[in-house]
């Protein structure tokens, strides 16, 4: 199994408290649906800085602001997608999702 973690990006964020209820029901629903392939369920994420290059200025805009992650194990890209495109935050809160096959790294040589 390879795994791999996901980046959701642009979640419209309900308002009403009834919304937010609804949301969280519907986040954990989801999970529970794909706990045998979860690594680590991840949450949201806040930005709190970011770095550049002493020649290149960085702007922050919404595009590159990541809303959570998580991790997840699959067989392959394919089989990960499929349990990414069951989300409510796609489905229902207007999300889409970067993913990333997690590769080996320095430590695992």
């Amino acid at each position: 199994m390879k795994k791999y973690m996901y980046f959701a990006k642009n979640t419209v964020w309900p308002q009403t408290r009834l919304g937010q209820m609804e949301f969280r029901n519907a986040l954990g629903t989801w999970y529970r649906s794909i706990e045998h392939s979860t690594v680590d369920t991840g949450g949201p994420l806040r930005a709190v800085a970011t770095t550049r290059t002493s020649t290149r200025r960085s702007k922050r805009s919404r595009n590159h602001l990541v809303d959570g992650y998580g991790i997840i194990e699959a067989e392959d890209a394919d089989g990960a997608k499929a349990l990414l495109d069951n989300s409510p935050l796609i489905r229902d809160y207007g999300a889409y999702f970067e993913l990333y096959e997690m590769l080996p790294g320095l430590k695992d040589h």
